[in-house]
């Protein structure tokens, strides 16, 4: 079992089967508000199956498989048969890839090459990269039981401001409320209660995977999470400053880094877009009541200011309003809790006038 949010153990078929429905769903481009439309839930209902935290009936699930046109099978691909036990041998889970259409598709395909050579070069390839994703999967398996999300991994060069030690860093951090919901069941009062827990889950997640060190984005020394994370390619400098991510938007935050001495393998990583650049009408920057984002810059003093004010109360409530403008992302917003504690947190960082 899962230890999860609000002390609730969750099911690792339940798991497997919320991300293979993240997964389907991320790479058709549907929002979770679509998907749930088609199935008759809310988008908060889908975001718990999703995180295995809600167990999905067999008549959402049916309903789900339909609107992603996909067999119901799919959901159940990867979790291998029971391992059994036959005098002192120990079978490996065993996964069918005839009950997998790509695959079955791809050994057809692989079947038309005559030549050899070229067979045992594409075998090469391929296994090559299933090591690749087998390997940052484990890490992302090892982050997600936190409530946290990886937010991208680079090799830092000389120039990136990493520990000469660092062979790769996996950025962690949080994407929607997840986090959140994991941090309030388990909260411990004190300062700087948030930090605390991040610490705890990271120091954690560090020794299960026999990571050489965690980085951590609040406290000193700084370090260049923004860059690291646009080093890495998942995130691009918005019109507001903030980093933005194609599928997350504004609603995520860095919380520490894995530090991994060796250059761990990992997927190669597609070219992804700012999504501002294609932004036509950028509510984004009209949207603050302080003007804290003219000329594209972005004016902290301006921001706490006017959250000191009775025209601040809407922003030290519900969050920033230029976030909320933005068109990406909408899904992961922040409930009133959480954007209220980053807020009351920000304003507290900020100088006094």
């Amino acid at each position: 079992m899962i230890e999860q949010k609000n002390k609730k153990l969750i099911d690792p078929v339940d798991f497997h089967i919320g991300q293979r429905l993240r997964s389907k769903r991320i790479s058709l481009l549907v929002d979770m508000a679509v998907l749930g439309e088609a199935v008759g839930v809310t988008p908060q209902q889908v975001q718990k199956y999703e995180s295995g935290v809600n167990r999905i009936s067999a008549g959402d699930l049916f309903g789900i498989a339909k609107a992603l046109n996909v067999d119901i099978a799919y959901f159940f691909e990867g979790l291998g048969l029971p391992a059994l036990k036959m005098n002192a041998f120990r079978a490996e889970s065993y996964i069918d890839p005839m009950r997998n259409r790509e695959a079955v598709a791809f050994i057809h395909s692989f079947l038309k090459v005559d030549n050899a050579v070229v067979r045992k070069n594409i075998h090469r390839l391929v296994k090559s990269l299933a090591d690749m994703y087998s390997h940052m999967a484990g890490v992302e398996a090892a982050v997600a039981k936190t409530g946290m999300v990886c937010l991208g991994a680079l090799h830092p060069g000389a120039g990136d401001g990493a520990p000469k030690s660092a062979g790769t860093l996996v950025l962690v951090g949080n994407a929607g409320p997840d986090m959140w919901n994991a941090f309030s069941a388990e909260r411990q009062e004190g300062a700087d209660p948030l930090d605390a827990w991040t610490r705890r889950k990271l120091d954690g997640v560090c020794r299960e995977l026999g990571a050489n060190d965690v980085l951590y984005a609040s406290g000193k020394p700084h370090h260049p999470f923004v860059k690291w994370a646009q080093r890495a390619g998942i995130a691009h400098p918005s019109l507001i400053g903030l980093n933005i991510h194609p599928e997350y938007g504004l609603w995520h935050a860095y919380r520490g880094a894995l530090v991994f001495e060796e250059k761990l393998d990992m997927p190669p990583a597609g070219p992804t877009k700012n999504p501002c650049s294609s932004c036509k009408d950028k509510p984004c920057l009209s949207a603050c009541s302080a003007g804290a984002f003219d000329g594209g810059k972005y004016d902290a003093s301006a921001c706490a200011g006017l959250l000191q004010k009775p025209a601040g109360v809407n922003c030290m409530s519900n969050g920033c309003a230029a976030r909320h403008a933005c068109h990406v992302g909408k899904e992961y917003t922040y409930d009133k809790a959480q954007s209220a504690f980053h807020m009351r947190a920000f304003a507290a960082s900020q100088p006094t006038a």
